[in-house]
């Protein structure tokens, strides 16, 4: 004689086998089912049904058990049902940037205070200088854009997995491959960056992220970063505490304590005009900014003063980026543009250093033609100062030479 649980549980097995919905939902329907049998045949045998005769009798009444599954889960997978669970997605990946943006930057600010600390002490201790925050931010950018959009699209996942009663395995895919694919034609095409490598690298991280978090999500309750852990929010600003602490420390140098010194590469710009500009003194007017550089005036006193000169220039030469000091590269300016006098004595003039994918640096120098055809510097060098940020597109960065 058989077990009647034996068979009751055979038979839902199978029925769970073929139902092909998330597991909460197998789960529900499965219990659901097996509380219907119970009950069915504690009425048969009521009705003087044996216990064995009564269990076959209430499984047979609910017929084959692949129909009955087939039945369940097309009543549950409506095309209503999917659209409506297109639509929670969104929601879902809309709260899941929100939310997980502001946990970003909460645990950034906090390594940020932690990592200040860490650096000041190292300042005092072994005499370096200021640090460099700005390569330590943009390498704490790159992780922040993986985990966004990856935490936004696990929520997502789930949201649709769980309004459209589908499995996990089955709706990761498609929403991998569809968002991913969206956002990568924005990120490549649409949305312009000035942060050269550092912007292409963030904007291509923002789709990569979004895959790897449709990809990694599991069946289950939406994660809640508020529920998470406190060992894995602590191991997290450990994380970026010693990542800012580290990309900081790693752009110290020894103090010098002289701010900008002219130093030998300077030797390639013409000599100063000390010795050849006669009684008098040139006033320098002049608004340098990250490029263009513009509305820089000479106003020689007396007026009289540059009178057989010729020839006057702005002139900007590449330089390196170099702390505490001046260097020029090269032989010649990468950009002049001719002094002009006005009808007040000035002399001005308005250059533009450019634009680069790269990041170039210039000193700036005023110069002319002397009466002995010898050329001088006539202000300067100033700086060194940036060329202008490159500003595009993704598409645009990866195929501009």
């Amino acid at each position: 004689m058989s077990d009647p649980r034996a068979d009751r549980d055979a038979y839902l097995d199978q029925v769970a086998a073929r139902l092909g919905l998330p597991d909460h939902a197998v789960t529900d329907i499965v219990e659901e089912l097996r509380g219907h049998l119970a009950e069915s045949a504690t009425d048969l045998m009521a009705e003087g049904l044996t216990a064995e005769l009564a269990e076959r009798e209430s499984i047979a009444r609910l017929g084959n058990p692949g129909e009955l599954a087939d039945g369940i889960r097309e009543a549950r997978q409506s095309r209503r049902r999917l659209l409506a669970a297109a639509g929670s997605g969104a929601v879902a990946a809309v709260g899941g940037v929100v939310w997980g943006y502001v946990f970003a930057v909460a645990v950034a600010t906090i390594a940020g205070v932690l990592a200040t600390m860490l650096i000041s002490l190292g300042m005092r201790w072994l005499n370096l200088s200021t640090p460099g925050w700005r390569p330590a931010t943009d390498i704490l950018s790159i992780p922040m854009a993986l985990f966004i959009p990856g935490y936004a699209a696990d929520r997502m996942v789930r949201a649709i997995s769980d309004r459209a009663a589908r499995p996990i395995a089955a709706v990761r895919w498609p929403v991998a491959l569809a968002g991913g694919s969206l956002l990568a034609g924005v990120a490549l095409f649409l949305v312009p960056t000035d942060d050269g490598r550092l912007g292409v690298i963030v904007l291509t991280a923002i789709p990569l992220g979004f895959v790897i978090g449709a990809l990694l999500a599991r069946d289950g309750t939406a994660a809640r970063l508020r529920r998470l852990p406190a060992r894995r929010v602590a191991a997290m600003v450990v994380a970026a505490t010693l990542t800012l602490t580290v990309a900081s420390a790693s752009t110290m140098r020894t103090y010098s304590g002289n701010g900008f010194v002219v130093d030998e590469g300077v030797s390639h710009l013409p000599p100063p005009a000390t010795d050849v500009i006669g009684e008098g003194w040139i006033n320098q007017q002049s608004s340098i900014g990250e490029g263009p550089i513009s509305t820089v005036s000479l106003e020689p006193e007396p007026a009289t003063l540059l009178d057989g000169w010729r020839d006057l220039r702005l002139e900007a030469w590449p330089a390196l980026d170099r702390v505490g000091s001046i260097d020029v590269v090269g032989d010649h300016p990468a950009v002049a543009a001719s002094m002009a006098r006005d009808e007040f004595g000035s002399y001005a003039a308005e250059l533009d250093v450019g634009a680069s994918k790269v990041q170039r640096w210039y000193v700036i120098a005023t110069t002319g033609i002397a009466p002995n055809g010898s050329r001088y510097i006539l202000t300067g060098p100033d700086g060194p100062v940036p060329s202008r940020p490159w500003t595009g597109t993704v598409w645009e960065y990866l195929t501009t030479p």
